[in-house]
């Protein structure tokens, strides 16, 4: 059996506060890096891991990644990278994400997590 977030479970993951589990400052990753800062939400139930890579050859290119439960993608950013193909639905999991069924997305774009999506 596929292991996967409902929306209203990954919606509720997106939206509750969370907190840095560490305090320290952490600078920012080194070309080619990557680095990944753990998070808890506010009653400790859940943990969250954000994720900061830095292309190596791109200087510029970045992509800032909110995991919940170590495995599902929330929500990803990407900072000059590489337009996207966006799958193409007979309806968009969001009203808001209908004009950008099935055509390229140029950088920057927002990856966001759903359910029809990612069980497919």
């Amino acid at each position: 059996m596929a292991i996967f977030l409902t929306q209203e479970e990954a919606d509720y993951l997106f939206d509750i506060e969370k907190i840095p589990e560490d305090d320290k400052t952490i600078d920012f990753p080194s070309q080619g890096e990557k680095i990944s800062l753990i998070f808890t939400s506010t009653d400790k139930r859940e943990k969250f891991i954000f994720d900061i890579t830095r292309a190596y050859v791109k200087l510029y290119k970045i992509t800032y990644q909110n995991r919940a439960r170590k495995a599902f993608v929330l929500r990803r950013l990407d900072i000059n990278g590489q337009p996207h193909l966006n799958p193409t639905a007979d309806k968009a999991p969001f009203e808001f994400l209908e004009p950008y069924n099935g055509i390229d997305i140029p950088c920057p774009h927002l990856h966001i997590y759903t359910e029809d999506t990612f069980r497919s």
